[in-house]
């Protein structure tokens, strides 16, 4: 729920409904004032999106990003953002477009984590190509995620490509020994390939880490 303060923020900075066209060229002043007065209250909407956010409260959190995008189209931060928000909110093909566009917006700069959730949003679409191309254009800008590899190898699985998968789940751990997804998918993996006793020490590994049971695939590895 908003505070009395966080409401009239968000009142004073809604877009105003435009009637007819206004002649009255600004001055360079007035401009940078205006730049300067949009750039303290997107500041402030983004500090209220972030609360909001952590309270859980993600419908109100889309709402602020919302406001923000709307009055700057070059904020690609927000529109990252605002594609996190849309995850949350379970609906990946708009957050799909919110990190196309920050992408676009942001122009030269490289940004790999709006790669990332471009390629992350892409996978949960299932548009697994397109989503290999952005993760691998993530990893190419921030070789460390593990993430970034856990979702490649997640992706060479569902397409049959399991020397990818182990290859990747094997550099997520590599990155992040303490991630638990990579050891139980390298169990399945070498089930699938004959090599049980492998098998059995993943999942170990898995288990030792706080993984936790999987009857289904304990039986196979007793079997």
């Amino acid at each position: 729920e908003l505070t009395v303060e966080e409401m009239e923020l968000i009142e004073k900075t809604s877009p105003l409904s435009p009637s007819l066209e206004s002649n009255i060229t600004p001055s360079p002043e007035e401009l940078a004032a205006g730049t300067s007065q949009r750039r303290a209250a997107n500041k402030n909407l983004n500090t209220v999106a972030r609360r909001l956010f952590a309270k859980g409260d993600f419908q109100a959190s889309r709402g602020a990003l919302e406001l923000i995008v709307d009055q700057d189209p070059g904020a690609w931060e927000a529109m990252i953002n605002l594609g996190i928000v849309q995850l949350r909110l379970d609906d990946p093909t708009a957050a799909t477009k919110q990190f196309e566009q920050s992408i676009l917006v942001a122009g030269d700069r490289k940004i790999p984590y709006a790669h990332f959730m471009l390629g992350d949003s892409l996978y949960r679409v299932e548009r697994f190509e397109e989503a290999e191309q952005e993760l691998r254009r993530s990893l190419s800008f921030e070789p460390q995620n593990a993430l970034a590899h856990i979702l490649l190898g997640n992706i060479a699985g569902k397409t049959s490509r399991f020397t990818d998968a182990e290859f990747h789940f094997q550099e997520a751990i590599a990155q992040d020994p303490n991630l638990l997804e990579p050891y139980v998918n390298l169990s399945i993996i070498s089930l699938r390939k004959g090599q049980k006793d492998k098998a059995r020490k993943y999942y170990q590994r898995y288990l030792a880490k706080g993984g936790a049971a999987r009857p289904p695939l304990e039986t196979r590895l007793i079997n």
